[in-house]
């Protein structure tokens, strides 16, 4: 009796060290929820190893990556990266909230500019454990340069404007942070501020969409997900000709009576709404002719609009001693 009771616990000791040892792998290649196969890990790059880039921990509804080594420079993506393969001609929203458990919180750890976690597209990722230097074309959204922004890289790393309205990533954070792909134009938002984006021919055939961390964040990524949007375009149609055409400097588009159609492959067509699609080169700064594309899974249509100069035309002087002044500075210099 004895016998077979140690048996039996032997054999289940022995099945709990299998599992043990094969939970880093079943993580690595993708257990969202414990049903993702298609998500995999890889952590790689400048000053990454096993301990500074540990592998990623399910936690209810999500994934907590942790980090102490790797790199966002201008030069190398050392990384822990979390991610699926997509086709780079695909249109889709990659999508996630960041809770921030920690990041640059340990002051032994260079650089806090290279510290860094988010979402991120890249068009080729190193091998996993390989620590050498890496680096491909990218379209990244989150923590850099210690505050919230975009940025990219096509051959020389390029950053874009601190989100203004969010919080600088510190211990308890949160932030709904999302990559829009259409076409070759992508919307990165963070806590609904966005910026928007078009670089021609940033990616090969595959890209790898996901969630990173780098050098020293600690993030529990929930409600990761990749929509996928595989309807095909065949025209994109704009009647601009109830829509606001003329701007001072300054002043915001007007996107009232402006009608954005589209004709899907198979003839169905349907007026699509303002937030379907993606508006991009409107610049009220510099007066003159202004050129506006909008963005549909791909397609594009333009529309010209002018920024108006500002011209004085009149005057009203309200203080009877200033306007006194004025004119006597006229008869002056009508005198000389």
């Amino acid at each position: 009796m004895k016998r077979k009771y140690y048996r039996r616990l032997v054999s289940f000791m022995a099945f709990l060290l299998i599992i043990s040892s094969l939970n880093g792998q079943a993580i690595a290649q993708g257990l969202v929820n414990g049903s993702d196969e298609e998500w995999s890990f890889s952590a790689f790059g400048g000053n990454t190893s096993a301990e500074r880039n540990p592998e990623p921990e399910a936690v209810d509804n999500g994934i907590t990556l942790t980090a102490t080594g790797g790199k966002i420079s201008s030069s190398d993506e050392g990384m822990s990266f979390y991610f699926k393969e997509v086709p780079a001609d695909t249109n889709f929203e990659l999508r996630a909230k960041a809770k921030v458990i920690s990041f640059n919180s340990n002051g032994s750890i260079s650089t806090p500019n290279q510290k860094s976690f988010g979402l991120m597209l890249k068009d080729e990722i190193g091998s996993h454990r390989d620590s050498s230097t890496h680096t491909s074309s990218y379209m990244a959204i989150g923590a850099l340069d210690t505050v919230m922004k975009g940025f990219n890289k096509k051959g020389t790393q390029t950053k874009l404007e601190t989100f203004s309205e969010n919080a600088v990533p510190l211990s308890g954070e949160v932030y709904d942070l999302s990559i829009k792909k259409s076409g070759e134009t992508y919307v990165l938002t963070s806590n609904g501020e966005s910026e928007i984006v078009t670089i021609e021919e940033l990616f090969s055939d595959q890209l790898f969409a996901g969630i990173y961390v780098a050098r020293d964040a600690e993030v529990v990524f929930q409600d990761l997900e990749i929509v996928i949007d595989d309807r095909q375009v065949n025209e994109l149609f704009i009647n601009d000709s109830e829509m606001k055409k003329e701007y001072l400097i300054g002043e915001s588009l007007n996107l009232q009576g402006l009608a954005v159609t589209v004709v899907f492959e198979g003839g169905e067509e349907r007026l699509l709404t303002e937030d379907e699609y993606i508006v991009s080169g409107f610049d009220s700064i510099t007066p003159g002719p202004n050129t506006v594309t909008i963005h549909f899974l791909g397609a594009s249509s333009t529309l010209d609009i002018t920024i108006l100069s500002l011209n004085i035309t009149a005057v009203d002087i309200i203080y009877f001693q200033l306007k006194q002044f004025i004119m006597w500075e006229i008869l002056l210099m009508q005198k000389e």
